[in-house]
């Protein structure tokens, strides 16, 4: 038997998931591991240098943490 699932759009992923630990990912919710104290050291590591450089050349915004970046085209 063949069994297709449903994938799911951004608006109704960030209905049903909005603040929990899962992404989506090609229309399917995939539950995401949580991050430790050393992926922390170096995320700030990483951001303090590169938010020198985005500001100093006035590129834009340097972002750490969960954000909720959505990727593809936008409307």
């Amino acid at each position: 038997m063949n069994v297709q699932q449903k994938l799911m759009t951004a608006e109704e992923f960030w209905e049903q998931y909005a603040g929990k630990p899962y992404e989506l990912i090609d229309g399917e919710v995939i539950e995401t591991a949580p991050t430790g104290f050393e992926h922390g050291v170096t995320v700030n590591h990483i951001s303090v240098v590169l938010s020198q450089i985005v500001n100093i050349s006035h590129l834009g915004k340097v972002v750490v943490g969960e954000v909720g970046i959505q990727w593809g085209q936008t409307s």
